[in-house]
């Protein structure tokens, strides 16, 4: 196996009209949504094997999620179906700037470390995740620890810094983590507005920005 991504998997409810905010929008559609399963869907269709490792609720919605990613020819065997919890939804406006959005975060952020089997971590090359997953328990911990045994079994790690004060109000835990997931040797993908958010220093270039998140 290629590559095995761990995160949320979610349906975004994205509206039909620009809006600037959620409260003018009337209708909405329904998407598979999820950063590490979109991440592992572009990667299946360049030719790589690989893999979600999600949580989704025990309902239609979750049937669905997975139904989708399977489309895109991503392995779905570790997607674990929450019991209690519904299937996260994420409500987005759609807008010429940043979109205003509301996340329900609920069976996405259930994560075990059980659901992150190190005879997967064992044949794959590398390990992926999102600041959006690592930013609620205990998926914040089951996949931080995915995190470093993979890299005792020479997975390679990577890590898409996402991050949103909306979706993860403190900064000094986010930056803690982040570093911690990063301790292992990871590769980073960031835009300049990840890391002026993560940071909040709208002030920063991207040079200063860089080496910031190095520091």
């Amino acid at each position: 196996m290629d590559i095995v991504a761990v995160g949320e998997l979610l349906v975004d409810i994205i509206g039909q009209t620009i809006s600037e905010n959620l409260g003018d929008v009337r209708t909405f559609e329904r998407f598979q949504g999820g950063s590490p399963a979109n991440f592992a869907a572009n990667m299946a269709r360049l030719g790589n094997a690989s893999a979600l490792i999600a949580c989704v609720g025990n309902e239609n919605l979750g049937k669905y999620l997975v139904q989708s990613v399977k489309k895109t020819g991503v392995i779905c065997d570790y997607i674990a179906v929450e019991p209690v919890a519904p299937t996260t939804i994420v409500l987005v406006s759609r807008t010429t700037g940043t979109p205003d959005f509301i996340a329900y975060r609920t069976a996405d952020r259930m994560i075990l470390p059980s659901h992150i089997p190190n005879n997967v971590l064992q044949k794959t090359q590398f390990y992926h995740t999102t600041c959006f997953a690592l930013s609620q328990e205990p998926a914040q911990s089951s996949i931080v620890d995915g995190a470093r045994r993979a890299a005792q079994l020479d997975c390679k790690l990577s890590i898409d810094v996402n991050y949103a004060p909306s979706i993860w109000g403190d900064r000094d835990e986010a930056r803690r983590v982040i570093a911690e997931y990063c301790s292992h040797g990871a590769f980073v993908k960031m835009s300049l507005d990840d890391i002026v958010r993560l940071f909040d220093d709208p002030a920063l270039d991207e040079q200063t920005a860089i080496a910031t998140f190095h520091n």
